[in-house]
């Protein structure tokens, strides 16, 4: 059987082998179905095409399709434009995709955000994400005499919204509806009404928690809201807009209504397009990875570092990898009461070994541009901690907050650390 993968490798080998053949700068093409076609830059014969489809078999496009001139699509500069060309081993090759294309695409917008602005995210749930944002929201507010706006991304969970406002204080609109608003002209006037000031007792201090929930009050055709906000529009001037644009643009009138000192944006967990859109397009200052010291955990973060470190190796420009890699830090989440040490000691071990393995640059000799920090206390792979403790099982602070005592017990070493990366001396 001729799988999925081992497809692509045959049309990589099958590139190499005709490029002369084929022209320089003849591109491989797999659509969002997975199968995989040519288009040549010089004339072919008609019996290229049938070795391709042999080479390739099921993954290939029919014999009268599977070659096709670059004129048809084009031409070569059309080719090389395409905003999901990619290298492979280098090997031009479009990549269709329905999901997952913004793990690879630039930040939006191209440049960073004047107001820092950092990413809690996690590869799986129950990792008390939710929970350390809105500490570390109130943390700011209060320690910092920042204005922190918080954005619950997690649209498909929605969390720290509940945790920060009560029902009653939810605004008219959430985040949701802005994005759905934005497909028809209506951003400007449902971002107005998406954010509301957490209470109080929440912000004591010079500085103040605003929060944008996922949903508003009324919530509406919630379901229905959230298939149209996944889904490219295009808006009245004929102008298409994909969803990451969308919410870069909302995110920014959000911030223009707010004024807020920075940013934290609690992330969609999962391989999804939105956390994509958070981790790698919104020009985050810092991005917390949230983890738990099981195999699953660094099966998981495996997955995803090794597909950022394919595409770093598809691109000649580094710039968006090497900013990304920059931003990134490991959380140890949950750490538990019983033999604390020896379990961080593994957890930073299996997290190096992560790093190391798909982001760290190899060392040879006395490079110092590489990116390879292993002594530094800051390194991503050194983890920020957050012990567990039963008070913030069910810890609601709105009717049942906990002490100040305690919350420095648990997320002491987290809120210093964090706080110090998003605002370096």
């Amino acid at each position: 059987m001729i799988d999925f993968d081992a497809a692509l490798d045959r049309a990589l080998g099958f590139y190499r082998q005709h490029v002369a053949v084929l022209g320089e700068g003849s591109t491989l093409v797999r659509d969002v179905w997975g199968r995989i076609g040519l288009v040549a830059i010089q004339a072919v014969p008609t019996t290229l095409a049938q070795e391709f489809v042999r080479a390739v078999g099921p993954w290939s496009r029919p014999a009268d399709q599977a070659i096709l001139a670059a004129e048809l699509v084009g031409g070569r500069a059309a080719l090389d434009r395409d905003p999901d060309r990619m290298l492979y081993e280098g090997v031009p090759v479009i990549e269709r995709m329905l999901v997952a294309r913004d793990w690879t695409l630039p930040p939006l917008p191209d440049a960073e955000p004047r107001i820092p602005r950092a990413v809690l995210y996690g590869l799986k749930g129950g990792t008390g994400r939710s929970t350390a944002l809105a500490v570390w929201a109130m943390h700011l507010a209060r320690e910092h005499g920042k204005r922190v706006l918080v954005v619950d991304l997690d649209i498909e969970s929605p969390g720290v919204g509940s945790l920060l406002l009560s029902r009653d204080a939810h605004p008219r609109y959430g985040l949701v509806d802005c994005l759905v608003e934005a497909m028809v002209g209506q951003a400007g006037e449902a971002v107005r009404q998406c954010w509301a000031r957490s209470p109080g007792e929440l912000d004591t201090g010079a500085g103040a928690v605003f929060v944008v929930p996922s949903t508003g009050s009324p919530a509406g055709y919630y379901p229905q809201k959230i298939a149209r906000a996944y889904a490219d529009a295009v808006g009245r001037n004929g102008v298409s807009e994909h969803t990451a644009e969308r919410i870069a643009r909302v995110l920014d009138l959000i911030e223009a209504d707010v004024r807020p000192d920075v940013v934290l944006i609690d992330s969609r967990a999962g391989l999804h397009d939105i956390a994509a859109t958070a981790l790698t397009r919104l020009g985050a200052r810092l991005v917390l990875l949230f983890a738990m010291g099981t195999r699953q955990t660094w099966d998981g973060y495996r997955l995803l570092f090794e597909h950022w470190q394919r595409w770093a190796q598809s691109t000649a420009d580094r710039t968006q990898f090497d900013g990304l890699r920059e931003s990134l830090q490991i959380v140890a989440a949950q750490v538990p009461e019983l033999e604390a040490g020896p379990y961080l000691q593994r957890f930073e071990e299996a997290s190096y070994q992560v790093f190391a393995e798909h982001l760290y640059d190899a060392v040879e000799g006395d490079d110092v541009e590489a990116f390879h920090p292993v002594s530094d206390d800051q390194a991503p792979h050194k983890p920020l901690r957050i012990d567990w403790s039963i008070r913030f099982l069910a810890w609601d602070p709105l009717t049942a907050p906990v002490e100040a005592q305690h919350v420095r017990a648990s997320f002491a070493s987290f809120l210093d650390r964090a706080t110090a990366a998003l605002f370096p001396p």
